[in-house]
């Protein structure tokens, strides 16, 4: 399973290997710039994302956000929806969520700041990969799971529906709104994607 910047990642894996998965998803997966073009993506998202592909303007702002700014407050600000997100997996007594996220990110940029802007080109260009082989999953009789939210503002639906339409097999699986890009974070939805590819 992987979720947001590491769907991509897992989707190469599952492209190279689909006979040996039983089951795969993707939650809240990005998708090419051409499709970010036209989705709802939050312009603050949209802006970082922009600046980040930049020729040293990147590498400065990579710079900036790991070794100036802490990499929480730029999990919960440099998208629109994570904050409220985040705050309510706590209220709801589910923080152990977002620490783990939380260290999974700076686990991602502790070492370089490179961490933001060499993933960014894997997000934002075509897969050097065919997705539709990942269908195999599928046809081999696994579950390929795509998850989604209405207001997941950092990868929109539109994201999610591309995968969809990319990956032969794959279903996706909607859910309810009040968590945004973290919809797979209360622990109720994630274990009903692994129970899901799991079956």
């Amino acid at each position: 399973m992987g979720a947001s910047a590491g769907c991509i990642h897992v989707a190469a894996v599952a492209a190279a290997f689909p006979s040996r998965l039983r089951g795969v998803a993707f939650a809240s997966p990005t998708a090419p710039k051409d499709v970010e073009d036209k989705a709802g993506i939050s312009i603050v998202t949209r802006t970082l994302k922009g600046l980040l592909q930049m020729d040293y303007v990147g590498d400065l702002l990579a710079d900036f956000i790991t070794n100036v700014i802490e990499p929480e407050d730029m999990v919960r600000y440099g998208t629109t929806d994570a904050s409220p997100a985040l705050d309510r997996l706590e209220r709801e007594g589910e923080g152990f969520v977002v620490e783990n996220f939380l260290n999974d990110t700076w686990r991602a940029v502790k070492n370089t700041h490179r961490g933001w802007v060499d993933n960014i080109h894997v997000l934002m260009d075509k897969p050097p990969f065919e997705m539709t082989a990942i269908g195999e999953v599928s046809a081999n009789g696994g579950r390929i799971v795509i998850t989604t939210a209405a207001d997941d503002t950092t990868n929109p639906p539109e994201f999610q529906q591309w995968f969809h339409e990319a990956i032969p097999g794959s279903e996706l699986m909607e859910f309810e709104r009040g968590y945004g890009h973290f919809h797979w974070g209360p622990l109720r939805n994630f274990e009903k994607i692994v129970r899901t590819i799991l079956r």
